[in-house]
């Protein structure tokens, strides 16, 4: 009986923390994810799923948090810590944050490296500044979404939707965005230096320059800004696509619009 009462009080403590931890109150939720990281309920799958619309976790350490499928709707993250920096790099623990629903959120200057946020929801998120090194982004929905002057390096971005994102100033150095989805997103400075653009859509991008274009390490199958689709060679991985090589292109837009390849362009 004693044992039995112990346990009913333990799952009564884990709900009342779990409610608090999505307080508006970053008092509140800071004591809630110290106690819940005591306990082990913070990467044992117990905070799966629960709603944090609105919680207030800014520079919350949430090293090793499983927080896969959890609602962050307009919920404050900036300066949110999700792994180790201590740690040498090939034993880093980070989130795992997959499914999750953070739409509106505020993840400014959020340091993220490492970690899962395989088809997480951030449309119309504010990650001005975070830190993303080797993330998984991989189908994650950024459509709306603010990147200006936010580190991906060596993101995996494949199939992500960035449409009418702000990429302002953003470094996507050795980046994977093949296949993604970049209509009317702002490339306004953007560095792309090494990243892969295989297949991307970026029909309508805006503040774009054919020299910014040109540092990418692949476009092969790319639609570029003016609706052309660039050849692509036929592999197992990939389909044949007819249509000019970037070089091709780059003459014909040149001579067509004029200007050189540090002009920004804007199609509106």
């Amino acid at each position: 009986i004693d044992a039995l009462a112990e346990r009913r009080q333990r799952q009564s403590r884990k709900k009342q923390l779990i409610r608090q931890l999505g307080s508006k109150y970053r008092d509140v939720t800071e004591m809630a994810l110290l106690e819940l990281r005591h306990e082990g309920w913070l990467d044992d799958g117990s905070l799966r799923g629960v709603n944090l619309t609105g919680a207030n976790l800014s520079g919350a350490n949430l090293i090793d948090a499983n927080l896969s499928d959890v609602t962050f709707w307009q919920a404050d993250l900036s300066e949110a810590f999700l792994m180790d920096a201590r740690l040498p790099r090939s034993n880093f623990n980070s989130a795992n944050l997959r499914n999750a629903i953070a739409r509106g959120a505020d993840l400014r200057e959020a340091n993220l490296e490492f970690a899962n946020l395989a088809q997480i929801h951030l449309e119309g998120a504010d990650l001005h500044g975070a830190r993303l090194w080797r993330p998984n982004l991989g189908g994650v929905h950024l459509d709306d979404a603010n990147l200006s002057n936010a580190r991906l390096v060596e993101a995996d971005l494949i199939r992500a939707s960035l449409c009418r994102a702000n990429l302002e100033m953003a470094y996507l150095h050795l980046a994977r965005l093949d296949r993604a989805d970049l209509p009317g997103a702002n490339l306004n400075g953007a560095t792309l230096s090494g990243a892969s653009l295989r297949e991307v859509d970026l029909t309508r991008a805006q503040n774009w320059s054919i020299g910014q274009l040109a540092s990418a390490e692949a476009l092969e199958g790319a639609i570029m800004p003016d609706g052309a689709q660039l050849r692509q060679e036929g592999t197992e991985n990939r389909e044949r696509i007819d249509g000019l090589t970037f070089g091709e292109w780059k003459a014909q837009y040149l001579a067509t619009h004029g200007g050189d390849e540090s002009d920004i362009r804007d199609p509106r």
